[in-house]
């Protein structure tokens, strides 16, 4: 084999395998991305519907928060989300509805820590 070809052979490989490793980056920087974008307007919906709620409680409207929450499921097209009381509004507004009192792990962990957690449930 001549040395041209040789060079040549040398040149695609490399370039194949930098190819596959930019790939590879552009990958995971995008998913990586994605997650971040995605817990970020989490967070944002969270304290929309935190400060909507509450605005209900003052305003002495909390009875029709059904509507509050399926108008904000159908607009931010949420396919599934719960809410629960915090010991501190069940003392001062009572216990609520019985599917707003169970809070899982995560959540008894995030109202005692007072800071957000996330979880990725997801394998990619």
């Amino acid at each position: 084999m001549s040395s041209n070809k040789k060079f040549f052979y040398i040149i695609v490989v490399t370039f194949l395998i930098v190819g596959l490793a930019n790939t590879m980056i552009f990958t995971y920087n995008f998913k990586n991305y994605s997650i971040k974008s995605a817990i970020n307007q989490a967070i944002s919906l969270a304290n929309s519907i935190k400060d909507g709620l509450t605005a209900k409680m003052v305003d002495g409207s909390i009875a029709n928060r059904d509507t509050f929450l399926n108008t904000i499921a159908l607009h931010q097209n949420i396919s599934n989300f719960h809410i629960f009381r915090a010991p501190t509004v069940v003392k001062q507004f009572g216990k609520g509805f019985s599917k707003e009192n169970k809070a899982n792990s995560l959540e008894q962990k995030v109202l005692n820590s007072k800071q957000i957690e996330t979880k990725n449930n997801r394998k990619i």
